[in-house]
């Protein structure tokens, strides 16, 4: 049984694809990488309440092996968004409430399909997000007259000029937000160490130690970011590099064990 899910009466969703399409003539198909497409589903299944980050984390990643930073987490939002926009969607129906989580306010209708035959189709309203200034999105009439529908595509085609126009001035791209926000701190066999210019705590001569020893070795264009986690628990060595598009791709090689000396408590990232 397949689920096709329409995002306010624009974008249709196809999860076990990962796919977003356009359902009006402006906008193209896109596909989200995995984790992407379970922070939309996530965020899909609860709309209009605020989806903490620790909730994100566990369902997204944790359930499937994974540790990632919230840095990690935010990249997917910013994809996703990025996914809505390039299938038709101009209005920003995804709201970052900050050091809380994430909220979904736009209009969904879920249908599920047997074969080529419809079995069950549910439409579901958010309720409205607790955060301040936010606005409810009212699904659009299905039925106009001519003139009314020229009218509101002509304004939804300038709303999305605008918009785009002001990401392209006021946005810098997620590689430029992170190489302004952290330092390198060393370069091993060709590999730039970077960490966050905020965490003094860092072992980095530790990390230094291991990755020298280890003869860590990077692809073309890829760097090692070192990075805590959450209650500073653990400490994640990712291997990231940049898109065509500025984007950031990052995995994680190794957790580290902060409890212990760094360099005691290294494994990989899956635990084992």
């Amino acid at each position: 049984m397949k689920r096709k899910i329409i995002i306010s009466d624009t974008v249709l969703f196809l999860p076990e694809e990962h796919r977003l399409c356009p359902l009006r003539a402006r906008g193209k198909e896109t596909v989200l990488n995995v984790p992407a497409s379970r922070c939309l589903q996530l965020m899909l299944q609860r709309p209009g309440e605020v989806i903490s980050q620790s909730d994100f984390f566990s369902e997204v990643w944790q359930k499937h092996g994974q540790y990632v930073t919230a840095n990690t987490l935010y990249q997917n939002i910013s994809l996703v968004r990025k996914g809505m926009r390039e299938a038709g969607l101009s209005k920003n129906i995804i709201r970052t409430v900050p050091k809380v989580g994430v909220v979904f306010s736009g209009t969904i209708e879920i249908q599920q399909e047997e074969s080529a035959n419809v079995i069950v189709q549910q439409s579901i309203k958010p309720k409205p997000p607790l955060i301040e200034n936010s606005q409810a999105e009212t699904p659009q009439p299905k039925r106009a007259g001519t003139n009314r529908n020229k009218l509101l595509r002509y304004s939804l085609f300038v709303s999305f000029i605008i918009v785009m126009l002001s990401l392209l001035v006021s946005n810098p791209s997620q590689s430029a937000r992170f190489f302004n926000s952290h330092n390198q701190v060393a370069r091993i066999n060709q590999c730039s160490v970077y960490i966050d210019r905020d965490d003094l705590a860092t072992n980095v001569e530790g990390y230094k130690q291991f990755l020298t020893a280890s003869n860590v070795v990077c692809h073309p264009d890829e760097f090692v970011y070192i990075t805590r986690l959450p209650a500073n628990q653990s400490t994640l060595v990712l291997f990231c590099d940049t898109t065509a598009q500025g984007d950031l791709r990052c995995s994680s090689r190794f957790k580290i064990d902060n409890k212990h000396d760094p360099l005691a408590g290294l494994q990989p990232a899956d635990g084992r």
